[in-house]
C-alpha cells in the first residue's frame, strides 16, 4: 500500500457505511408515510397548520412490527406539551394497526437556574465527582477527538464518563460518537444522549448540521450555564468539557460557573500553535485551574510500508513541557483508526478499529488518572 493511501481508505469505509445507511432509509415501511399523513390531518389552534407542518415531530420510527409509534414532541414555547401529547397520541390510536404511542417532551425554551452561581466560588455539579476541562489555544489541532478518546478509554477502565461539547459554534462531538435524536426534557431537566457507554450533550443535538448560531455573550453564557445544571449528569465519576479554542466568552464563562479539577491542553508541535496555545494556559493560570498536562496530537506519521517515522509538524514538545511546569501526557500519531472513527463515528466503527484507536490513548490515560482521587 503507498504511503498515504490510508486516508483513501478511510473514506472508502466511510462511503460505504454512508451507502448503508442511505439504502436503509429507502427501506422505511410505507406505514411510516401513513402515520405521516395521517397526522397532517391533525387540524392545531393555528388555522391551516397541522404538527407535521408546524415542525413538532420529530425522529418519526416504528417498531415492534410497525405496531409501536415512537417521535419526539417539541411544543411550540407557551404552549401546554401534556396536553398536545394526549391529543396527537388519541388521534394516532385510530389507526387501526397502532397498538401503542410513545412521546418524548423536549423543552420548549431554555430555563435558566434560579440563582447565577457566585463566581468567587463556583458550586460543583450534582452528583458529578471531577469535571475536566479539554482545551487548545487553536482550532484544528484535534481537540475534540483526543476528548472522544479520552473519554472512550476512561470508559473502557469502569470509569462513568459525561462529555459536554461546549464548543458551540463548531460542535463535533455527535459527530465523533455517531450519536443523533434530540435529547428530551423530564421536569425541567435534560437528559443526556447515552451512546458508547458515555452521556453526551452538545448544542449539535439541538440544532440542526448546518445551522449557525449568531449569539453574543449573554445568550451564550445563559445556554452554557443550563449546559452545566441543567442537565441530569449524575451519577458521574467524570465530565469531560470540549472546550472551544481560544480565549473567548464561553472558556470564560465555564471557569467562572462550575468547580473544575483542572484542564487538559491539546496541541500540535508547530510554533504557530504554541503561541495560541500559551495565550490559553495563561487563561487557565489567571483562574486558578491546574494543568492536568498536555497532549501532543499528530506527533508523527509512520509509514505502513517501511515503518519510517515522518515528523510533519516539527519536533516534539516534552521540552516545552518541562520549561513550562506542566505534565506531558502522551504523544498521538496520524492514525487511520483515529480518523476512521472521528469520521465514521464511534457507533458505527467496527471493533477492531475502535479497539486500535482507543489503544492510542492507554498511555495518556495512565498519566490522567494518575492526579485524580475516586471516592
Amino acid at each position: 500500500m503507498p504511503c498515504g493511501s490510508w486516508i483513501s481508505s478511510v473514506y472508502r469505509t466511510c462511503s460505504s457505511r454512508l451507502s448503508t445507511l442511505n439504502k436503509a432509509r429507502e427501506a422505511m415501511s410505507d406505514r411510516r408515510q401513513e402515520v405521516l399523513t395521517h397526522l397532517t390531518r391533525l387540524a392545531l389552534p393555528t388555522p391551516d397548520t397541522n404538527p407535521v407542518e408546524a415542525g413538532l415531530i420529530r425522529a418519526l420510527s416504528l417498531t415492534d412490527g410497525d405496531s409501536v409509534v415512537h417521535f419526539v414532541l417539541e411544543p411550540p414555547a407557551g404552549s401546554n406539551g401534556a396536553a398536545l401529547k394526549a391529543e396527537i397520541t388519541d388521534w394516532l390510536m385510530q389507526l387501526d394497526w397502532v397498538r401503542e404511542v410513545k412521546v418524548a417532551l423536549t423543552d420548549p425554551q431554555f430555563v435558566l437556574p434560579d440563582s447565577e452561581p457566585d463566581e468567587d466560588n463556583p458550586p460543583p455539579i450534582e452528583g458529578v465527582e471531577h469535571v475536566v476541562l479539554v482545551g487548545s489555544g487553536k482550532g484544528g489541532v484535534g481537540k475534540s477527538t483526543v476528548t472522544a478518546g479520552i473519554a472512550a478509554e476512561m470508559v473502557a477502565r469502569g470509569l462513568r464518563v459525561g462529555v459536554l461539547d461546549a464548543d458551540v459554534y463548531g460542535p463535533s462531538q455527535p459527530r465523533i460518537w455517531g450519536a443523533s435524536g434530540r435529547p428530551v426534557s423530564y421536569e425541567d431537566v435534560l437528559i443526556p444522549i447515552a451512546t458508547s457507554g458515555i452521556k453526551l450533550m452538545s448544542l449539535g443535538l439541538l440544532t440542526t448540521p448546518d445551522q449557525a448560531l449568531v449569539w453574543r455573550g449573554p445568550i451564550l453564557h445563559d445556554t452554557l450555564t443550563r449546559l452545566l445544571f441543567k442537565v441530569r449528569w449524575a451519577p458521574l465519576d467524570v465530565l469531560l468539557i470540549d472546550l472551544p479554542p481560544g480565549t473567548g466568552d464561553a472558556p470564560l464563562t465555564l471557569l467562572q460557573q462550575v468547580q473544575i479539577d483542572g484542564a487538559v491542553m491539546v496541541s500540535t508541535p508547530q510554533d504557530l500553535s504554541l503561541l495560541d496555545l500559551r495565550r490559553a494556559m495563561d487563561l487557565f493560570r489567571r483562574t486558578d485551574i491546574p494543568m492536568l498536562g498536555l497532549v501532543e496530537n499528530m506527533a508523527v506519521h509512520i509509514c505502513p510500508n517501511c515503518g519510517a517515522e515522518d515528523h510533519p509538524f516539527g519536533a516534539g514538545l516534552e521540552e516545552f513541557t518541562r520549561n513550562e511546569g506542566i505534565p506531558f501526557l502522551g504523544k498521538l500519531p496520524l492514525s487511520h483508526s483515529i480518523s476512521a472513527v472521528s469520521d465514521c463515528g464511534m457507533e458505527q466503527a467496527d471493533e477492531a478499529t475502535k479497539a486500535a484507536s482507543t489503544g492510542h490513548f492507554v498511555p495518556i490515560v495512565d498519566k490522567l488518572l494518575e492526579g485524580m482521587t475516586f471516592g
